[in-house]
């Protein structure tokens, strides 16, 4: 039986090339926005099965974790860099970048409410 560090691998793997076949045909801004969502759908089916997973849902959170903070940082430099373009992609790569960021929020949220327990 594959590892899930093994699995998670072979998914980040198949999401860069994915992402990159997407950019070179419609363009970096519209792979992101395609892409933003992962994260969020990640982390909500991490939170589903968590108590199938055990121990192993951890190394998944870091990798929701890295993906999220990569995304977020493509994304505001493509938004940084569409509004100085004037280019009118810039408001759905602000609202890409926020969707990308919101598994972030959601874990810090949870972090904060820990300890104030």
């Amino acid at each position: 039986m594959v590892s899930v560090g093994v699995l998670s691998l072979i998914a980040l793997a198949v999401l860069a090339v994915a992402f990159m076949a997407l950019a070179s045909s419609r363009g970096m801004a519209r792979a992101f926005v395609s892409f933003c969502w992962v994260p969020l759908a990640a982390l909500i089916l991490l939170l589903v099965q968590r108590n199938r997973l055990g121990l192993e849902a951890l190394l998944l959170l870091m990798v929701i974790l890295v993906l999220a903070v990569v995304l977020v940082g493509l994304g505001a430099a493509l938004s940084v860099k569409a509004s100085r373009r004037g280019d009118s992609s810039a408001i759905a790569l602000k609202w890409g970048t926020l969707a990308a960021a919101v598994p972030l929020l959601i874990l810090a949220a949870g972090w904060v409410m820990d300890a104030l327990h």
